[in-house]
């Protein structure tokens, strides 16, 4: 399926062999937040998720280590996806809150992801079966795209 694309074809090989494409599925990792800087366990972020993703079949975000590992804690919570039972801001719109102690408010704790204390972490949203029509835009940049991480104020 990947032709002559010797690079994309080389880089599967090594991290992703049996991978989807992407009418299947869309991996979209970061490291760093809206400012560009590295995300951190030590502080608390928001992503803020205006409507959900144009997917077919669902989405999900989850929260890595540095290492590729799902991050231990007490709520054995390491994902949220589109059938997640999140609290939602009154326009439908829901906050993800990413940060190492549990926040304070019940609503927070409900969409809170935890992330490993003191240490950095990546975080990664998958689009299963993106909308045919929307595939294209979603790779070339013009599309959806997931939202900005940024620091909890």
């Amino acid at each position: 399926r990947y032709g002559t694309d010797y690079t994309l074809r080389a880089v599967i090989s090594q991290i992703g062999l049996g991978a989807f494409v992407p009418r299947q599925a869309i991996y979209a990792m970061s490291w760093s937040d809206r400012d560009q800087k590295a995300l951190s366990g030590a502080v608390p972020y928001l992503i803020h998720l205006p409507s959900a993703p144009p997917t077919d079949e669902g989405w999900s975000l989850t929260v890595y280590d540095l290492h590729g590992a799902l991050v231990s804690n007490p709520l054995d919570r390491f994902a949220f996806s589109n059938s997640s039972q999140l609290a939602k801001n009154p326009d439908g719109s829901i906050d993800f809150y990413l940060q190492s102690s549990e926040p304070t408010s019940p609503t927070q704790v409900s969409n809170w992801l935890p992330t490993p204390a003191g240490q950095g972490f990546e975080v990664m949203w998958r689009l299963f079966a993106p909308n045919p029509i929307e595939l294209d835009a979603i790779l070339n940049g013009s599309g959806w795209q997931p939202p900005a991480i940024r620091k909890a104020e």
